[in-house]
């Protein structure tokens, strides 16, 4: 459904404080020297690649990690990093590519909340006769925040079941994160990005590394991260209201349990963007 002329104006002028981020709006290998059309803030632009560059008319376009960043504006933070997408000794690789019926705020901020995994995830990251939330050290940075926790493990591609699991989280306003797990089997990173193509429409992309069991079909990791995913999107999906409310008497949270999503509302209303 194509929103009406006035609503589409409207969706621009809030989402406007996000064009002076790096957004990713596509594959790298998917552009080439054929016009691609994309949407990136309720704007329609056009990819094309020339002399081995990508470009987008009258605005700035890069090359990193495998896919196509765009800023709208000058911006004002660099795209996140992720050294290991470069470091021979991990196997990287995008798992997930997505769209969604959420904003990009919701989708990001469900990423952020350690409290679901028991009630969403049970079986795979939670345990639903163990729900209690971990406690978590959060620390703000120049370029938003990091958490840090550790919790037991089940099962997983992540850890052997019963061991303990380290979490390290970097995340990046508006919408990028970049996660280290660490356990008895090595390293599992993720990083995970949206990119807000409309105010209540998003794309997703997930890509890991991992330094353990590099010789295994990524197959079943693939799988894994898809699992999840998918049914994360059916509840984020339906949250109402559509955008995450950057006032934070709109919604009510908890300061312990809530204290990531609390600092990543707070970052944002910082950076001076409204619902998102």
């Amino acid at each position: 459904m194509t929103a009406a002329p006035g609503a589409e104006a409207g969706a621009r002028t809030q989402l406007a404080p996000l064009r002076r981020y790096w957004h990713p709006v596509a594959d790298s290998a998917a552009v080439g020297s054929e016009p691609v059309g994309v949407t990136l803030l309720e704007e329609d632009l056009v990819l094309f690649r020339s002399q081995g560059r990508v470009h987008v008319d009258a605005y700035r376009a890069e090359d990193r990690y495998g896919l196509v960043w765009v800023a709208l504006e000058d911006p004002v933070a660099d795209i996140a990093p992720f050294p290991e997408y470069t470091d021979g000794s991990y196997r990287t690789y995008i798992s997930v590519r997505s769209s969604w019926n959420a904003s990009a705020g919701r989708f990001t901020e469900n990423g952020l909340d350690v409290t679901h995994f028991a009630w969403v995830h049970p079986g795979t990251l939670g345990d639903r006769d163990d729900a209690e939330c971990p406690a978590i050290d959060i620390d703000v940075t120049s370029y938003g925040f990091e958490y840090a926790y550790s919790r037991e493990s089940l099962e997983s591609p992540f850890a052997t079941g019963g061991r303990t699991i380290h979490s390290r989280t970097m995340h990046h306003i508006p919408f990028t994160r970049h996660r280290v797990l660490t356990s008895d089997a090595g390293h599992s990173v993720q990083f995970v990005t949206a990119s807000p193509t409309r105010a209540r429409q998003c794309r997703i992309w997930m890509i890991e590394s991992r330094d353990h069991h590099l010789a295994d079909p990524i197959e079943p990791y693939i799988d894994f991260s898809r699992q999840l995913l998918e049914q994360d999107r059916q509840i984020v999906e339906s949250q109402r209201p559509e955008m995450l409310p950057i006032n934070l008497t709109e919604e009510l949270h908890l300061r312990g349990p809530d204290q990531v999503a609390l600092t990543y509302r707070r970052l944002l209303a910082d950076a001076g963007v409204a619902d998102v």
